[in-house]
């Protein structure tokens, strides 16, 4: 299950974004909902891979074996070259150029580097080896997260923890058990990777992923060009790091950190349109997603928050999240990760819209905790509630022009916590 959100490129008083989702509650439909085609050229293909019936088997690989306008270039045997521990689990990957990384999760945390300059014969390069998982308590994916810089040559492992004991005894060469942070791995020789830095993250059990990104030298608007790590806290929110080369190799050191009770994954890209850096977090069970304007990662301008269900609190997972621009339109890609359609908690006050006036900011009020603050550039939408269930943001609108601060200012108030429950 996932979500599309169009956002567009509204005209007037300087550039806004618009996030728009037609809700269907009851009576009729609240917003304007963008054409949509009945079908795509893989829809049939996309069905029949997840046929409803008792015919079909989700574990069976051979009921699944179904592509549309994309086909397999190689495939590489892992067998001999994990042989020294068979049991390690892969996970996330990444590709800078011509390298691949790809996350070694559990047992042990590290990555896998390759070289695809032949993408039809992929060469292995290495095998980096970080630390020892936990598991004597709770199965933790230690090595969460894999992420190149630019260039390809760091790469920054981000490490999840939640005790001190380790599921095992450590291979030789490796750490006793993962730090929870980021660990900087350089990659000037691929087939030696060399830890230089082991950078502790205030969280609830480490870092769940990382994506560094350059803020180009020039745009519109105020902005801190460089190089930076931008890193998922667990239940505190973004940590903002910087990356500095000074001394010939890749540093991280921490300069903000964005405040969210709850993040899952991020998205950074330089958005086309409007030539500033946006950065997208997909928020769990706390929100839909935020967008924040982080063209100067010191000082994070929230620009908007989009929820579904902000009457519920723990209905439905934001999982990953990930932005294209066609056209002048961004189109925003959220899978939910679970879904939970049975009893909400006690104190969830029932249905809500929340209605924006143009330029306005989502969010304000869509819980009982929403609280002034004093972040520039969010206002007030004007709330009803409705009986019933959970709830359902019809539209979101958020501006990032003089004068929707201004609207903004005028209205007073001020979005703080960014949570759902």
């Amino acid at each position: 299950m996932g979500y599309v959100v169009d956002m567009l490129l509204a005209r007037g008083r300087g550039p806004a974004l618009v996030a728009g989702l037609a809700a269907m509650l009851g009576a009729g439909t609240l917003g304007p909902a963008p054409a949509r085609a009945a079908t795509g050229p893989c829809t049939e293909t996309a069905a029949a891979s997840m046929p409803i019936g008792d015919g079909h088997n989700h574990r069976k690989i051979d009921q699944h074996r179904i592509a549309c306008r994309i086909r397999q270039v190689a495939f590489m045997s892992l067998d001999d070259r994990l042989a020294a521990r068979g049991d390690v689990i892969l996970g996330e990957m990444d590709i800078e150029g011509d390298r691949a990384a790809v996350a070694v999760a559990y047992p042990e945390a590290g990555f896998l580097l390759f070289d695809i300059s032949n993408r039809e014969r992929p060469r292995f390069l290495s095998w980096f080896r970080s630390s020892e998982c936990e598991g004597a308590v709770i199965d933790v994916d230690c090595g969460a997260y894999i992420d190149l810089s630019e260039n390809g040559k760091t790469a920054f492992l981000a490490l999840q923890q939640i005790s001190v004991v380790p599921g095992g005894t450590p291979p030789p060469g490796t750490l006793p058990a993962s730090a929870p942070g980021i660990q900087v791995v350089d990659l000037a020789d691929p087939r030696k990777p060399l830890p230089t830095q082991l950078q502790p993250v205030l969280s609830l059990g480490g870092v769940h992923a990382a994506s560094s990104y350059k803020i180009p030298d020039e745009g519109q608007g105020a902005r801190l060009p460089g190089e930076y790590l931008f890193a998922v806290a667990n239940g505190f929110g973004i940590e903002v790091m910087r990356v500095d080369r000074r001394i010939g190799r890749a540093v991280v050191v921490p300069v903000n950190r964005i405040d969210i009770d709850e993040v899952h994954d991020l998205f950074v890209q330089n958005d086309p349109t409007s030539g500033r850096t946006y950065l997208y977090v997909a928020a769990g069970f706390a929100s839909g997603f935020y967008v924040y304007d982080v063209t100067d990662p010191t000082q994070e301008k929230l620009l908007g928050e989009w929820d579904l269900t902000p009457g519920c609190s723990e209905d439905w997972y934001s999982h990953t999240i990930d932005v294209a621009t066609r056209g002048g339109r961004r189109y925003l890609t959220m899978p939910a990760e679970l879904f939970r359609a049975g009893k909400q908690p006690d104190d969830e006050r029932g249905d809500r819209v929340v209605e924006l006036a143009g330029g306005a900011h989502p969010g304000d009020g869509d819980r009982g905790d929403r609280q002034q603050g004093e972040q520039d550039g969010a206002g007030a939408g004007r709330q009803q509630a409705r009986p019933g269930g959970c709830g359902a943001l019809a539209t979101a609108t958020w501006g990032d022009g003089e004068g929707d601060h201004e609207h903004h200012r005028d209205s007073g108030q001020r979005p703080r916590q960014h949570r759902k429950q």
